[in-house]
């Protein structure tokens, strides 16, 4: 829920308002004060750019509903209903902070007798009364009694059915009726009624303000200011231009902030005005990135993408960038404020990747021997990445930046590790089933109990100083606790859709160059289940940082390396090699730039094996499938085709995974195969269950039934474009065969015969001796008979290679 405001030149929207009851202006100050029934408090908000929002009061506020302010006087008064009926006087800038019961100059009761229902209420600040309507079914009324407390007096109390809102101008008061649906008035000795309205306010022209002499000024009369909600006075004008240590929260409605500088802990929107377009996305992952004081977090709502938000320190607004898209909502995500790169998880694809924080370029790390990989967090000041997986051998594992050094340090007593945080020298892991948060040194060792008691299911850690954070999903809570264990509490409760959190001490903005390198061990930030090490993590050993400074001279990816020369290394994404100088990605090297795509054993995945030393093979950032059944290229667009016959679908998509769209999805069974025809700009597919070869054009289009007659289990396709033939395997009725057509399906002829029941095509054009003239050969492999063999296209000169 929302409130409006709107005024001569703008419409102000402020956010995250669960109940507004009753509102007030301050018209001398420039504020609006409104009663939460929901929330059971009084906020305000700041008219005046940048908008400055706080909540003044808190406790036992139940059933508020009307409220108004006498700015001259510094008060506020509210009335709240049902069994504690009653009416309230408050300083205008005073806080449930310094409330007591004994407090007169806070907060005070002025009726609690004889006092059913009290709705509206409105101020003669002149005479300095304060009058309501009771709405009480036995005898409503309408009641005065002065600011003190004293001279209660009755001023109607007949002829009235159920009064609510209420207000006074020139000595006439003014109330609507629920019942008779008409607006009221009266003055001494007469009343007069017009319909058909149930809020009432009276206007006069505004007569104008001056300049705000603090962020929020709650009374000029009396020079009485106040912070934002979670932000201190510096002195009895000025606010610190923020919480000086506080808890960033990714939620299912956005981004919000808890501040820890004060007693009490509220959730806040991120930006309260809703002039952020983010607090409507639903993020799942958030970090900080100290260098460029940005919030880095993914947007699971948004095709996944990794956006960047920053405030505007002169304006305060906030601008959010996107930074890279098509990444996985998983909460695994972390920065290398130190290295400018950010990592994440990919639990469908069973990698972890890793990206500029640019957002220029991105790769897989690791994705051998990874079932379900979550957490993850980098130590930026040891030049070391570790992660969860909650596979089926639970386990905790390490390794350098780049993914090689990996080992596992934890594999025994966990269940689901949900999230990690580190210091200098300890790991710290909470599991979601154990419900306990344990540590080890970050080998493994050493390792104890932080906090095993109650049922807890963590879901996600943060670490600032010696004080561990927690989201407790079960409880829908956020606590804490020491890192020995001790002084374990509660912060908040009944916080739903809490995915991450991320505990952050500000400082000083951190300058460019050579002092930003050592932004990793010196921002005061923590980490989390998709966090970085922070700023409360710092080393001697080391104190460089190369990738900071234009990637150390990498063309994409820089990673530190505490074993390699220069104290980095390059690498490049998966459409790149990396050329001979150790720091440019080419995409054509002197090799040629030839590869080999394959789909790997697990998850559907495609991976990339270069043909050139050192020969590294990584996955592509294609969208998960079910399986992988075949694969093809096309080289002219640069685009991968791949078949899942789980899924029941054929797609496409770029190297990089860009561009990914299903190609064909309806009428197939079981698509075992697929080629490319890059010269005519067509598509082949084999379904091995419907007994099909079909066709169509790259995209999708024009699709028809190539050859359906007499075809027994058909299961690899290849094609002769400049021959323009088709080239196909079957099981056949006794044996295996391979059979050859046009390209249109014309002219059918078996060509190799006697082979075994998994056999593989591809056709290759090359010079062959003696003669040196062009011969295209058919090539395939014999799983069943463990051969490898080839012939000429049409099944003569047969060998085996």
């Amino acid at each position: 829920m929302s409130l409006i405001f709107s005024m001569t030149n703008r419409t102000l929207f402020v956010q995250e308002v669960a109940g507004p009851e009753g509102i007030a202006v301050d018209w001398v100050s420039n504020v609006v004060y409104w009663a939460d029934s929901k929330r059971e408090q009084v906020e305000v908000v700041a008219l005046q750019p940048p908008h400055h929002r706080r909540i003044l009061y808190w406790q036992d506020l139940a059933h508020i509903n009307a409220i108004c302010v006498a700015p001259l006087n510094g008060l506020l008064f509210w009335s709240i209903g049902e069994k504690a009926a009653r009416i309230e006087v408050a300083s205008m800038s005073g806080s449930d902070e310094n409330y007591s019961e004994k407090d007169s100059l806070v907060r005070r009761t002025l009726v609690s007798r004889n006092i059913v229902w009290p709705n509206g209420l409105t101020l003669d600040t002149e005479q300095c009364l304060v009058y309501w309507a009771d709405a009480s079914k036995d005898k409503p009324a309408i009641e005065a009694i002065s600011f003190d407390g004293l001279n209660r007096r009755t001023i109607l109390g007949s002829g009235l059915q159920h009064p609510f809102a209420l207000s006074l101008y020139q000595g006439t008061l003014f109330w609507t009726d629920w019942e008779t649906q008409l607006i009221h008035s009266c003055s001494i000795g007469r009343k007069h009624q017009s319909p058909n309205s149930n809020n009432i306010s009276v206007l006069e022209d505004d007569p104008g303000s001056t300049d705000q002499s603090a962020p929020i000024c709650l009374s000029r009369a009396r020079a009485q200011c106040a912070c934002p909600t979670g932000v201190t006075l510096k002195d009895a004008f000025t606010c610190n231009d923020g919480p000086s240590t506080y808890l960033l929260l990714a939620r299912a409605t956005g981004l919000y902030t808890v501040s820890l500088d004060t007693a009490q802990h509220w959730v806040l929107p991120l930006d309260p005005l809703g002039t952020y377009n983010a607090t409507k996305k639903a993020a799942t992952s958030i970090d900080y990135d100290p260098a460029e004081q940005e919030i880095l977090w993914v947007d699971s709502e948004q095709n996944a993408a990794v956006r960047a938000t920053r405030r505007n320190s002169s304006t305060g607004a906030l601008t959010t960038r996107t930074v890279m898209t098509n990444v996985s909502s998983s909460p695994g995500f972390a920065l290398d404020t130190r290295g400018r790169n950010f990592y994440w998880t990919d639990e469908n694809r069973r990698c972890i990747f890793a990206a500029s924080m640019d957002g220029s370029a991105r790769m897989a790390i690791v994705w051998t021997y990874l079932e379900r990989p979550r957490a993850i967090i980098v130590h930026a000041s040891h030049s070391l990445l570790l992660w969860t997986d909650w596979g089926d051998e639970p386990k905790i594992e390490r390794s350098d930046l780049d993914g090689g050094g990996r080992t596992a340090i934890v594999t025994e007593d966990i269940i689901w590790p949900n999230a990690l945080a580190v210091d200098d020298s300890y790991l710290y892991w909470a599991d979601g089933n154990t419900n306990k948060i344990e540590c080890s040194r970050l080998d493994g060792s050493m390792r104890r109990t932080v906090l095993g008691e109650g049922a807890h299911r963590f879901s996600s850690l943060t670490l600032l100083h010696d004080v561990l954070y927690w989201v407790d999903s079960s409880q829908r809570s956020v606590g804490s606790v020491r890192v020995d264990g001790s002084n374990s509490h509660e912060l908040l409760r009944n916080v739903a859709g809490i995915f991450d959190i991320k505990a952050v001490q500000r400082e000083q903005a951190l300058p460019t160059g050579e002092d930003r390198s050592t932004a990793g061990s010196s921002t005061g930030t923590s980490t989390s289940s998709s966090t970085s090490t922070g700023t409360s993590i710092t080393s001697s050993s080391s104190t460089s940082a190369p990738c900071a400074d234009n990637k150390a001279g990498c063309s994409h990816l820089c990673f530190h390396s505490a074993t390699a020369p220069g104290g980095y290394t390059c690498r490049c994404p998966s459409n790149l090699e990396l050329s001979s100088d150790g720091h440019t990605c080419l995409p054509r090297p002197p090799s040629g730039g030839a590869f080999l795509l394959y789909c790997g054993s697990k998850g559907g995945g495609v991976h990339r094996l270069s043909l050139s030393a050192p020969y590294r093979s990584q996955p592509l950032p294609l969208t998960p499938f079910s399986a992988c059944g075949s694969v093809a290229y096309d080289p002219v667009s640069g685009t991968v085709y791949r078949t899942d016959p789980r899924s029941k679908l054929i797609s496409r998509a770029r190297l990089d995974g860009s561009d990914s769209v299903v190609v064909a999805k309806y009428g197939l069974m079981l698509p075992k195969a697929v080629a490319v025809d890059a010269l005519n700009r067509n598509l082949y597919w084999i379904d091995m269950l419907l007994n099909r070869l079909e066709v169509s054009r790259l995209d999708g289009s024009s699709r028809r039934v190539l050859l359906w007659r007499h075809l027994h289990n058909p299961s690899s396709i290849t094609i002769d474009a400049a021959g323009r033939a088709l080239y196909w395997s079957e099981l056949g009725s006794s044996s295996g065969v391979i059979k050859r057509s046009g390209l249109d399906g014309s002219d059918v002829r078996e060509i190799i015969t006697g082979l075994g029941n998994n056999v593989a095509l591809t056709v290759s054009r090359a010079r062959e001796p003696p003669s040196q003239l062009d011969v295209t050969r058919l090539y395939w492999s014999d799983a069943e008979r463990g051969k490898i063999e080839t012939s000429l296209t049409d099944g003569s000169d047969r060998r085996v290679l």
